[in-house]
């Protein structure tokens, strides 16, 4: 067997899903549409993922770890609400948001391989199977437990609704809010 078999065998691992769900914001939202820029407009639907990788606390069980996730998750739509929403189409056919606080989608999954064995440098062959694939709405979060016990956060947006500076100030809102409450209610 060569080398290069050899190394994609070690990175072979299989991800299984264990629950699915919807997660709103946490008040109730008056329904509004949202026109997008003209430069979004123009360009194809594009979908930009991202995964972060975090040590679950020793005190936390998996449970706990996905509770948290979703509650902060639901209080930080309150302020991001078009997050909440779906892309349709308007009477003229073009795109646009409406603010209907449909949810985001939220995996919650397994994998059967360690943090250190993923190859962080080929993220077609690893991180693609860590980040969910975007069906509906704006967002879709997926939450993967590592044999390890650490846990891969992945993400995907529709970049019509939001870039890369705002997509990274709703998460970083949302894992202040995370770490808010482990602190509050884990230690």
């Amino acid at each position: 067997m060569g080398e290069a078999a050899e190394q994609a065998r070690d990175y072979d691992f299989h991800v299984t899903t264990t629950r699915k769900q919807l997660i709103t914001a946490a008040l109730p939202l008056q329904d509004h549409w949202l026109p997008l820029s003209n430069l979004d407009l123009i360009l194809p639907p594009v979908h930009v993922s991202v995964c972060f990788c975090y040590k679950k606390p020793r005190s936390m069980t998996n449970s706990m770890a996905h509770e948290t996730l979703k509650t902060a998750l639901a209080e930080t739509l309150v302020s991001y609400y078009a997050f909440a929403g779906e892309i349709v189409t308007n009477p003229t056919g073009e795109p646009e948001i409406l603010c209907n606080n449909r949810g985001v989608d939220f995996m919650e999954a397994g994998a059967d391989v360690d943090l250190r064995e993923l190859n962080l440098y080929d993220p077609d062959e690893s991180i693609a199977k860590l980040v969910p694939i975007k069906k509906h709405g704006v967002i879709a979060i997926q939450v993967t437990q590592l044999k390890c016990g650490s846990i891969v956060v992945g993400c995907t947006f529709d970049h019509r609704v939001a870039d890369a500076y705002s997509m990274n100030m709703f998460l970083v809102s949302s894992a202040h809010l995370t770490s808010y409450l482990i602190a509050w209610f884990y230690e």
